[in-house]
C-alpha cells in the first residue's frame, strides 16, 4: 500500500499493516467500527506473525535491490472489489465549486514556481461570491475573464498587516512584504492620530529583533488592543515619574509580552495559505505508469469537456459544443494543446 503524502493519514496505514495480519492468519478479517484492536494488540500480534512489531519492512524491488528505508506495505480492502475510474471522477465547469486548494496544494504550485496559478486560484474561490457567469461568458466571447482582486483572504492579510506596520505587496509573480515606516509618513511628535497608539520609548519587535516597534497603527477590535493600551500608559507613566528602575524593567518585560500576544493573534500561519474551493476543477485516481512520459498522460473525455466546454464555444459556438461532434472534438484538441493541465 502506498499513497501521497498529501493524502496519507495514520488509520490508513494501520490498515495497511493490519492487513498483513489478516494475510498471515493472525487477525479477524472482519473489524468493528470503534472496536479496533489497540495498536498494542496489533504490535503483539505482528511478533507472533514473524513481523517486526512497528510493522515496516524493506522491500525487494523487480530488479532485486531492497528499498533504502524501511516502509509500510499490506493489502488493504477498499469495500470494493471491482474499481473503475468512472466512479471516482469529481469535476465541474464552473457551476459549482470542487476542488480545495488548500496548503499542500499551495507547496506543490509554489514549489514549481506557478505564482500566477496560486494568486488566480486566490482570486476565483467560491468564498469570495465571483461572478463566475460573467466570467463564463467572457470566455465564450473569446475575452479574458475580468476578475478583480484581490480575494477576500488578501484584503484581510493586507489589513491585518497593515496594522501591525508591514506592507503587503502582490505581483504577478508573488507577495512581498515590508516594513511601513510611520513616523517618516505620520510624524514622531507623539501624536495619537487616527487612533493609533504611540509607544513611549523604541520597543523590540516581537518577530525582528533588528527592528523597533515605536508606533501601532489604531485597531480597537482587536482582542488584546485595550490590553496594549494600558501596558503602553503604565509604561509611559513610570518613564515620566522616574520611578525606580526595576518597576520600568518590569512594565518593559509586560508590554513586550502584550505586544508579542498582539502581534501572534493578529496574523497566523494559516492567513499565508490561500485555501478555498476552485470552480474549473476536478479529482481523479491515478496509477504509477513508469513507461509513460508526461505527453501520454490526459484528462478523462468527460472532465476535459466540462473543464474547456467555454473555450470550445467560443471557437464553434455551445450547440457545436454540444453536439461533440468532429469539428467540435478539433475544437477541443486545439484548446487544450494551448492550455496545459
Amino acid at each position: 500500500f502506498s499513497g501521497l503524502h498529501t493524502r496519507m493519514n495514520t488509520g490508513e496505514l494501520w490498515e495497511a499493516i493490519y492487513g498483513l495480519l489478516v494475510e498471515s492468519g493472525n487477525a479477524d478479517p472482519t473489524v468493528l467500527q470503534y472496536a479496533g484492536p489497540s495498536r498494542i494488540e496489533i504490535s503483539s500480534a505482528l511478533e507472533r506473525a514473524g513481523i517486526a512489531n512497528h510493522g515496516l519492512s524493506q522491500m525487494t524491488l523487480p530488479d532485486g535491490s531492497s528499498t533504502k528505508g524501511h516502509v509500510v506495505a499490506g493489502p488493504v480492502y477498499w469495500g470494493l472489489t471491482r474499481h473503475r475510474v468512472a466512479t471516482k471522477l469529481a469535476f465541474s465547469g464552473g457551476d459549482r465549486p470542487v476542488m480545495v486548494q488548500g496548503e499542500m496544494e499551495y507547496y506543490a504550485l509554489r514549489d514549481c514556481g506557478a505564482y500566477a496559478s496560486i494568486l488566480e486560484a486566490g482570486s476565483l474561490t467560491a468564498e469570495d461570491g465571483v461572478s463566475i457567469e460573467s466570467a463564463v461568458d467572457s470566455i465564450r466571447r473569446g475575452e479574458s475573464p475580468n476578475i478583480e482582486g484581490p480575494s477576500m483572504k488578501m484584503r484581510r492579510l493586507e489589513t491585518e498587516s497593515g496594522y501591525l506596520g508591514i506592507s503587503v505587496a502582490q505581483s504577478g509573480s508573488g507577495i512581498g512584504f515590508s516594513m511601513i515606516d510611520y513616523d517618516s509618513n505620520r510624524g514622531s511628535d507623539g501624536g495619537n492620530q487616527n487612533g493609533d497608539l504611540i509607544l513611549p520609548e523604541p520597543t523590540s519587535h516581537p518577530w525582528s529583533s533588528r527592528l523597533r516597534v515605536t508606533r501601532l497603527v489604531g485597531n480597537a477590535t482587536a482582542k488584546q488592543w485595550p490590553r496594549l493600551e494600558r501596558s503602553v500608559e503604565r509604561l509611559r507613566s513610570l518613564l515620566d515619574s522616574d520611578a525606580p528602575e526595576t518597576l520600568i524593567e518590569s512594565s518593559r518585560k509586560a508590554l513586550a509580552t502584550t505586544l508579542t500576544e498582539y502581534f501572534n493573534e493578529s496574523i497566523v500561519h494559516q492567513d499565508f495559505i490561500p485555501r478555498g474551493k476552485l470552480y474549473f476543477s476536478g479529482t481523479s485516481v491515478i496509477v504509477p505508469g513508469e513507461s509513460l512520459s508526461t505527453r501520454e498522460i490526459g484528462l478523462p473525455e468527460e472532465m476535459a469537456w466540462a473543464l474547456f466546454a467555454p473555450y470550445v464555444d467560443a471557437l464553434v459556438g455551445p450547440e457545436v459544443t454540444k453536439s461533440r461532434n468532429g469539428a467540435a472534438r478539433d475544437a477541443l484538441s486545439s484548446v487544450m494543446t494551448s492550455r496545459w493541465v
